[in-house]
């Protein structure tokens, strides 16, 4: 979806390369390599949820005779999401763009899939960053995160969902991380951005926590 992001960090970038580059949309992107891998596709999201949302809404086309739906449900396994305030409150992949309210109310409502929830409290303690600032702080990675004024680090919101999603659910290799996994029903008011966690052993989606 056409939703801009005007951070410092994307002009400085564009510095670094000569060369013309085509982007490939998004959705047919992700129809693409769901629909023709010959193994389940596990999802991590490191961000606003428009292209997930969009993928699950996209119909049949050229490149699939499924719905988006359809290959959530039958080719992908484990959908992981960046973001949710704990136990509530605002975060911002999910608020800070009215798309981003919009998408994930609908992905609430609309897929039955279990959803696994890395809330903002697992990366936010854990700092990245400074240690790949090179000695003459020159290089694209550098500029970029001099730029947004994080050259002494950030707080690791995706990386660590990142990390998790390789990890996968399974508690006892979590556990060997300092993380456990719990199942929770989740609510979220579209108008205010506010999401809610409850706790529920027979909850419909899941969030990974520290211990």
């Amino acid at each position: 979806m056409d939703v801009y992001d005007t951070s410092p960090y994307w002009e400085v970038l564009t510095q670094y390369s000569d060369k013309e580059y085509t982007v490939e949309d998004a959705v047919k992107l992700w129809r693409k390599i769901i629909s023709t891998s010959e193994t389940t596709v596990d999802i991590c999201t490191t961000g606003y949820l428009m292209n997930l949302t969009e993928f699950c809404k996209s119909q049949p086309d050229e490149i699939s005779d499924k719905s988006g739906l359809e290959l959530l449900n039958t080719k992908v396994g484990d959908v992981y999401i960046t973001g949710g305030a704990w136990e509530s409150g605002l975060d911002n992949n999910f608020f800070f763009y009215e798309e981003a309210k919009q998408s994930l109310a609908w992905l609430l409502e609309n897929v039955d899939k279990e959803l696994i929830f890395v809330s903002s409290d697992v990366g936010g303690p854990v700092q990245c960053g400074k240690e790949v600032v090179q000695e003459d702080r020159s290089d694209a990675l550098s500029q970029a995160l001099i730029t947004w004024g994080t050259d002494t680090g950030r707080a690791a919101w995706d990386p660590m969902a990142t990390y998790i999603s390789i990890l996968g659910k399974d508690k006892e290799t979590l556990n060997k991380s300092n993380l456990d996994i719990m199942n929770v029903d989740m609510t979220f008011d579209g108008n205010s951005g506010v999401n809610t966690f409850i706790i529920n052993k027979q909850g419909k989606h899941k969030r990974v926590y520290r211990l």
